[in-house]
């Protein structure tokens, strides 16, 4: 509790908004503009990482043929090979596997850091 307090008042944001009683509001501006354009919404989040992922269209992991069905389970993207049944997620194996977060909250923090 004391480090995280002591690297918050170390490393204040701009605004002063990096507290947890002070209100935060996103920034605004071109730049961030831009962000949303290409990526507010997960449909636009899931369309990049899918061809990031294949940029070839989709192949199985385990037998490397392209046939596959789409569907969803709950929120997520999922593919199952017609060949060899094999299901996977589009966020299987990539850093956004284990998490609860949206794909915009991501791809905005990665765009940010980058």
């Amino acid at each position: 509790m004391f480090a995280r307090r002591r690297i918050l008042n170390a490393y204040p944001l701009k605004g002063g908004a990096c507290r947890g009683d002070e209100s935060y509001s996103i920034p605004s501006g071109p730049f961030y503009a831009s962000v949303f354009e290409q990526f507010g919404s997960e449909a636009q989040c899931e369309a990049a990482l899918e061809t990031a992922r294949w940029p070839e269209g989709f192949r199985c992991p385990i037998c490397g043929k392209a046939g596959h069905s789409e569907f969803r389970v709950g929120a997520r993207k999922m593919f199952q090979c017609r060949a060899c049944r094999t299901q996977t997620s589009l966020i299987a194996g990539t850093l956004f596997q284990s998490t609860h977060l949206g794909l915009t909250t991501w791809f905005l923090a990665i765009y940010l850091i980058s």
